[in-house]
């Protein structure tokens, strides 16, 4: 962690642990907060899923284990394309999900309701 003036702690302690294989990254993945409290969250893409789960930052480099459920893209409709993105695109603070449809010039958005963490 870094303490500020330069000074960093050593040893790399460890943050958390992905589970077994259903916790596996698939396509990507992202420090980005989610919940609006200024503390950067692990999401990532469960491997050969549509699933999107994250690992809450809680401060004091304490995430949550579990790699709850953040939400999942649709069928078809969802199918990433070029690119995906986190990004606050209506401006209430909390970052919302932006990807490409694939095969199209079409960029869809995933709004953060910010209705949990």
């Amino acid at each position: 962690m870094n303490r500020g003036g330069g000074s960093f702690d050593q040893g790399g302690a460890l943050l958390f642990q992905r589970g077994s294989n259903n916790h596996n990254v698939g396509e990507g993945e992202w420090w980005v907060d989610i919940d609006g409290n200024g503390l950067v969250d692990y999401v990532y893409n469960q491997k050969d899923t549509k699933s999107y789960r994250v690992h809450m930052n809680r401060g004091g480099g304490s995430f949550d284990q579990g790699g709850a459920l953040l939400f999942q893209r649709g069928n078809n409709a969802h199918d990433l394309g070029e690119g995906e993105w986190w990004v606050d695109i209506d401006g209430n603070g909390l970052v919302n999900y932006v990807y490409n449809q694939k095969g199209t010039k079409s960029y869809h958005a995933n709004f953060n309701l910010g209705a949990g963490d």
